[in-house]
């Protein structure tokens, strides 16, 4: 059981971990390519992902793609001003790069895959924190050896390669945690869970349209936005920026709201868990009122909430 990980962030909003190296890992096929595509909102600082499932492809030709975009290669990011203010052109340079039909970087998940090796007794493995949910499911749920039990990314590892996630908040407020195998930094932003009323009025100022679709748009993978529009926001929105480099852990408490640039192309690993405090906030969670409701639904309905 990885108590480490429940332990120490039990209390905690979001931190960076450095534990010791961990055993190598081998490259494998990568099941699910997704070529990302980023437009314009028409709003200064606010950018729209959306994504197209594409071939299964080997890791080696998925490098080959993405060595065409590498943002290290004409970007420095000495520090967080600065870093977002070059990250920003970045944003408006790849649309211009679309326009001249050069296309994006494709991002990669499998939502049932893990490169830490099988027989391990290191504490911050991450495929045992599937345990942490024993005590919150339903009992019909909580033989982990049925398939049927299975919630993708969620008590399964999810394996993650590309560039950048939109903003979001877990499924249910869960907790995630994330770990970075190899290649280059990635960059998050959080907002604590009690700053998410102002977040979502934020956002609906600013993007109305898209809560004629859902009264919860902020909590899915929609937007990416300048984290200096949460600073000139009346009044402004608290937020915190990690660097996240090879070996570096990142877990998040439950409702924060987070999303990921990275500065080149990179192999991570994340996954859910669950510990008693995270009740409080699974019981708090708005549901939605789009098609991602019934994930939602799917997955609340399992636990003893």
């Amino acid at each position: 059981m990885p108590n480490s990980v429940v332990l120490f962030v039990s209390h905690r909003k979001a931190y960076r971990i450095i534990p010791s190296k961990l055993e190598n890992w081998r490259r494998r096929r990568v099941a699910h390519t997704y070529n990302l595509s980023m437009s314009n909102i028409p709003k200064l600082g606010f950018f729209l992902i959306t994504d197209k499932k594409d071939k299964p492809c080997s890791y080696e030709n998925f490098v080959k793609k993405c060595e065409k975009f590498d943002s290290q290669k004409t970007l420095d990011f000495p520090g967080p001003t600065i870093f977002w203010n070059k990250m920003f052109r970045m944003f408006r340079g790849v649309l211009q790069e679309k326009r001249r039909k050069k296309g994006f970087p494709s991002y990669v998940f499998d939502k049932d895959f893990s490169l830490f090796p099988k027989e391990t007794t290191f504490d911050w493995h991450l495929t045992p924190l599937n345990k942490t949910f024993l005590p919150f499911l339903k009992e019909e749920f909580r033989d982990m050896h049925n398939p049927d039990n299975k919630m993708p990314g969620i008590n399964t590892c999810q394996l993650l390669l590309g560039h950048a996630g939109g903003g979001h908040v877990e499924n249910v407020n869960l907790p995630p945690i994330n770990y970075h195998h190899s290649g280059k930094p990635k960059y998050w932003v959080v907002v604590a869970e009690k700053y998410g009323v102002l977040l979502k009025e934020f956002f609906r100022k600013n993007i109305p349209s898209f809560y004629e679709e859902c009264r919860s748009a902020e909590l899915h993978k929609y937007f990416l936005v300048m984290p200096q529009l949460f600073k000139a926001n009346d009044p402004p929105i608290p937020f915190h920026c990690f660097k996240q480099c090879k070996g570096d852990y990142i877990i998040t408490f439950p409702g924060v709201f987070h999303f990921v640039v990275n500065s080149g192309l990179n192999v991570a690993q994340a996954t859910n868990f669950a510990f008693p405090e995270w009740l409080l906030f699974a019981k708090a969670r708005e549901g939605c009122s789009c098609v991602y409701s019934e994930s939602f639904i799917a997955v609340s309905s399992r636990f003893n909430l």
